[in-house]
């Protein structure tokens, strides 16, 4: 019969249980800091689309904040408009442009805004959202070597 043995032996004198640990803390403190990151980054592009009259809807803009849920099994994060004008954001955001006055839909055509403001830069950047989350966290993991 033959045997092979291996062992994994690190330097560090850390147990590799803990170090298991850390590592997965390591892992969810970076993919919170992607998220925020990429959260910031989705209201900004929604800046160039959201319409704007008096700029209410514009300067409610929201990121509500990280979540890490209880258990270290799930990060997320929680972007919006509205504040105090949560119902207008919702009816400006759900409501075609073509219910609204021709002046308007004419405004909002040359400046590129309309309904959906939030959504259609949601769609847009979940594309590749993976791949951008996993090189996040493995840059953030070597640069803690």
């Amino acid at each position: 019969m033959s045997v092979a043995e291996f062992e994994i032996k690190q330097e560090s004198g850390i147990p590799l249980k803990d170090l298991a640990g850390w590592a997965q803390d390591q892992i969810l403190a970076a993919a919170a800091r992607f998220l925020y990151e990429e959260g910031a980054e989705t209201i900004a592009a929604s800046q160039d689309v959201v319409p704007v009259d008096t700029g209410t809807l514009r300067a409610s803009a929201d990121e509500v904040g990280v979540n890490i849920e209880e258990g270290n099994s799930e990060v997320s994060v929680l972007i919006g408009y509205g504040g105090a004008a949560a119902d207008y954001a919702l009816y400006i955001h759900e409501v075609p442009t073509e219910e609204f006055s021709p002046q308007t839909q004419a405004r909002r055509a040359a400046m590129g805004t309309g309904h959906k403001y939030l959504e259609r830069p949601v769609l847009e950047r979940s594309e590749g959202l993976g791949e951008r989350a996993a090189s996040y966290i493995r840059t953030a993991l070597e640069s803690r070597r």
